[in-house]
């Protein structure tokens, strides 16, 4: 069987007992108050404050006045309007204003309907929506749906519409995470008695506000507002269990704080093997995946490389293996679509180091580093029968620096079965080399003979 503890969007420290977290700076205090924290008190306090930050946000819209959403009338002149195709989540429109975009934003369709297509109700579909929609034909709202994930479906009474041209307006209002349609070009219509109506294609939008600063405070008591939270709800009831092991994905919410997750990251796994007393268990856990975009420039301090690196680091305890999706990543979404490989990849891990078998199950691991006059030779372990570029003739993702610790790419070449030769041009005393490190080094291109990608690391720790 499977034990599935599962919660989107935590932090470590919420998943270890206050046991756990004795000693530690931050959070060893506050985790042994967890039990007898005043939620119903807590909640009462911070709904209030809540409900009236996103009154606060709903209304720097600049398309609201005195209560009417201007934006939405029939008659609007959208010459200040652009357009995009949709249904896509505002990060993948390729648009530069969407990129990391929270805010509200109005899309605009226009159709031509006739007298058959009004003769009973109509439905208007348009899948799921993040987070919040008003949706309006021809100026006059006719659905609010504030739930993030449910699918949107109107029912629309036929005199909303009209013979002829007809438009219907979404306000969107979002302020965290993926925004946008969600629905796929076959869930995104008009429905009238005669015939289903595409909405799939060019769209009309205008941003009305921009959020720059997120500061909305806790709605309610949940696993982000104190430490101990999960453990204490999810995995302490099961630690009578017994269990042939853990595979763990998580990290992304403690990206800024990698110093700390090194040791955070560790009491967790050390504090599960505690409780459950089973021993040194196998712990898998998966190394993150990219996100953002791609730059052009090596990028000196990256917080997702500094969190991998803090992942890379948990190896260190003993019965240990680490897989990782920086190459599977989605520059605009922090939930790349392909699982199934992170699976089949965690699966190999487990069949080299928990079972035994004869396979290659690991990526290639940075083991040392060799100076070669205005080169580096870099070393590797985990290379299977040798390693190898993935999609092109050449190696990409190495950096290079010197005394200045200005980063330049690297040319590398593969110069036996585990090693790399490393140089820049303009690093002609190289004082330290990088690989991966990037929020998202996706393009990154060294692999071993199982096809598993390489692990990022550097050799500096400077700033």
């Amino acid at each position: 069987g499977l034990i599935s503890a599962s919660w989107g969007g935590t932090v470590a420290e919420t998943w270890i007992s206050a046991a756990g977290l004795s000693g530690e700076p931050t959070f060893g205090e506050k985790a042994t108050q967890t039990p007898t924290f005043d939620t119903l008190s807590f909640n009462q306090t911070h709904r209030p404050k809540a409900a009236a930050w996103i009154n606060k946000f709903e209304n720097a819209d600049a398309g609201l006045q005195n209560g009417k959403y201007l934006w939405a009338a029939n008659d609007l002149d959208t010459k200040d309007f652009k357009p995009v195709e949709m249904p896509k989540i505002w990060g993948f429109t390729g648009i530069d204003e969407f990129w990391q975009m929270n805010g509200i934003v109005y899309f605009r369709k226009e159709m031509e309907l006739n007298q058959s297509d009004l003769t009973g109700n109509l439905t208007l579909s348009l899948g799921i929506i993040q987070n919040s929609d008003h949706v309006f034909v021809n100026g006059v709202e006719v659905g609010f749906t504030p739930d993030i994930w449910k699918f949107r479906s109107y029912q629309i009474p036929a005199s909303a519409f009209k013979a002829g041209k007809n438009s219907i307006t979404v306000r969107i209002s979002n302020y965290g995470g993926d925004a946008g349609f969600r629905a796929k070009p076959s869930e995104f219509y008009l429905q009238t008695p005669a015939r289903q109506v595409s909405l799939a294609g060019t769209w009309l939008y205008k941003i009305a506000y921009r959020l720059t600063t997120f500061d909305r405070p806790e709605k309610e008591f949940g696993p982000n507002t104190a430490p101990s939270v999960l453990y204490n709800s999810m995995i302490n009831p099961v630690i009578n269990t017994t269990i042939k092991g853990v595979i763990w994905y998580q990290g992304e919410s403690n990206v800024g704080r990698g110093l700390q997750y090194r040791d955070l990251f560790q009491r967790l796994i050390t504090d599960w093997r505690s409780k459950f007393n089973e021993g040194d268990f196998p712990f898998l856990f998966v190394q993150l995946a990219g996100l953002n975009k791609k730059l052009k420039q090596p990028q000196l301090n990256s917080s997702w490389a500094e969190l991998r690196e803090a992942q890379d680091m948990a190896l260190n305890l003993k019965n240990t293996a680490m897989v990782t999706a920086v190459d599977l990543g989605d520059s605009a979404n922090i939930h790349p679509k392909n699982k199934q490989e992170v699976g089949k990849r965690l699966a190999l891990a487990a069949e080299e180091k928990v079972y035994n078998l004869p396979v290659v199950g690991l990526s290639p691991r940075f083991e040392s580093l060799q100076k070669q006059d205005a080169s580096f030779i870099v070393h590797f372990s985990e290379v299977g029968t040798g390693l190898k570029i993935n999609d092109r003739f050449t190696l990409v993702g190495f950096q290079i620096a010197g005394s200045d610790h200005v980063f330049h790419w690297a040319k590398a070449e593969i110069i036996n079965k585990n090693s790399i030769k490393v140089s820049a041009k303009e690093v002609p005393n190289p004082e330290a080399v990088r690989y991966a490190w990037e929020d998202n080094p996706g393009d990154a291109n060294l692999i071993n003979s199982a096809n598993l990608p390489a692990f990022p690391f550097r050799t500096d720790q400077w700033k």
